[in-house]
């Protein structure tokens, strides 16, 4: 059976809105990479021991008004919980034996320095289920090690991750990632991530297990990414899922910055996790320019079964969300250059605007004017698929979140509440108060003909109008609340 454990560790750690760390130390960063591929498949083995402790620490936030009076901001601190609380990573699950036996675990030892950031990667390959494959690199005292695990993008496939010290002749537990694979469009699983820091004073011989759950490749290699630092925030090693760090619930009318934590590595994860709050249905998470110009990023994920399903993101961070549903946010250094210093988290619900005005800047599938006795209008083949691109505004600012309705009216059939008199549909602006909207136009009737010496055209004059939530026409033309179009039929 896939463990559960992680499920059962992600489930108490939110109720509980535990802040989870190890002890604090600064983090600085310099760059050197190295890269090495291989290839081998071994006989799978088991767990043998769990020695894991996990110290809670303070969180601070600061909390800002997003509207109206006077902007306020103040410093939550998260109550401190029993730091010499343990959490078992579920023994019914992990307590069976694992040993390297007659094997030798492949060394990734090579000269790093002893401070400063330090990245290198292998690559790997498993053929069938209940292989395994083991590693075996020193930590210095003082440093922290943090590994990614990124699988082929395959639903058929499904590899794990463990971390162990080698004491004596034992391996004992540190650390592992054990998600089901669930792949999210060309972005793929969500990779295993784990780690550990080296607070025992000695040298320490860690021993990385991977392992095929279920499938495998001889062509699609697993990569694993390694992060070695001696310098680390508070909150490290935060693994999935015993360190999430939970955000204090917040209104629709307030933001959120977090910049107490900083990407210690070139594979570090920072967890957090995240209840939208009631009324909002879009909350927009961004990173400071900083990060986001090293090619940081920041991802949002729900948890279901184990499996990490990914919310979809626009390019201003926007995603939506279900009012009270608890998220996981992943900020990630996508394998770029860290700063050393803080970043900053920002999570801003995004308040619905009443439009007021809105433009027209694409009509898909629209000829160009053509000019009949109504004038040079815009001309459509009546029953067409169309798609209207366009922007609303509230009193000059960008129209965010709002609600409008774009369609085009035919009233050669009716009014506009009939079925075959108008074609529409209502969409959300975006941040910026971009829609995109896409309908069919009512087929034309034919009330007026136009004979232009060669042929003879039958069309409709049709509006085309953009509508706010309240039922007010938001788009203005010379013509009026709309624009004038012809809806054009056959001609003969």
């Amino acid at each position: 059976m896939k463990k559960s454990v992680f499920t059962r560790m992600l489930t108490l750690l939110l109720t509980l809105a535990m802040v989870v760390s190890m002890s604090p130390v600064t983090a600085l960063a310099d760059e050197q990479t190295s890269a090495v591929t291989d290839e081998i498949t071994t006989d799978a083995t088991m767990l043998q021991e769990i020695s894991t402790e996990i110290i809670l620490d303070t969180f601070n936030i600061e909390l800002g008004e997003i509207a109206g009076s006077a902007e306020e901001s103040e410093v939550l601190g998260l109550e401190s919980l029993d730091s010499t609380a343990a959490v078992g990573l579920g023994e019914a699950d992990l307590s069976s034996d694992r040993s390297l036996g007659d094997r030798e675990a492949e060394d990734l030892n090579r000269p790093r320095p002893r401070s400063g950031d330090f990245y290198f990667s292998v690559q790997g390959h498993f053929t069938q289920a209940g292989q395994d494959r083991p590693y075996q690199l020193d930590l210095f005292p003082g440093e922290m090690i943090q590994i990614q695990m990124d699988l082929p993008n395959s639903a058929n496939i499904d590899y794990d991750l463990y971390l162990y010290r080698l004491v004596g002749n034992n391996l004992v537990f540190v650390g592992g990632s054990a998600f089901r694979t669930l792949i999210n469009g060309t972005n793929g699983t969500m990779p295993e991530y784990t780690g550990w820091f080296n607070n025992t004073g000695t040298t320490q011989r860690m021993v990385i297990f991977t392992e095929s759950f279920r499938g495998g490749s001889s062509t699609m290699p697993y990569t694993l990414h390694f992060g070695i630092n001696s310098r680390r925030d508070s909150f490290e090693v935060d693994a999935p899922f015993s360190s999430i760090v939970p955000v204090p619930q917040i209104t629709a009318n307030q933001s959120i910055s977090i910049d107490v934590r900083q990407f210690n590595t070139r594979v570090d994860n920072d967890w957090y996790s995240f209840t939208s709050p009631a009324g909002v249905n879009q909350v927009q998470f961004i990173l400071d320019s900083t990060s986001r110009n090293r090619g940081h990023r920041v991802e949002l994920y729900t948890m279901s079964n184990n499996q990490a399903r990914r919310v979809n993101m626009d390019s201003q961070g926007v995603a939506s969300v279900v009012p009270g549903t608890t998220y996981i946010v992943r900020a990630y250094t996508n394998l770029q250059p860290i700063s050393g210093t803080n970043y900053t988290l920002e999570i801003t619900p995004v308040l619905a605007s009443l439009a007021t005005s809105a433009t027209i800047t694409q009509r898909v599938n629209f000829n160009s004017p053509v000019l009949r006795q109504f004038g040079e209008l815009r001309e459509v083949q009546g029953g067409r698929g169309v798609a209207i691109h366009g922007r609303a505004t509230a009193n000059g600012s960008p129209a965010s979140n709002a609600t409008v309705t774009v369609g085009v009216w035919n009233p050669a059939w009716g009014g506009m509440n009939d079925q075959f008199a108008t074609g529409s549909q209502q969409v959300q602006t975006d941040v910026n108060g971009n829609f995109i909207a896409t309908f069919a136009v009512p087929s034309c009737m034919g009330l007026y003909s136009f004979y232009n010496g060669f042929s003879n055209t039958i069309f409709d004059l049709g509006y085309l109008f953009v509508m706010n939530e309240a039922g007010q026409f938001i788009y203005h033309t010379s013509h009026g609340n709309y624009e004038l179009i012809y809806i054009r039929g056959f001609s003969n």
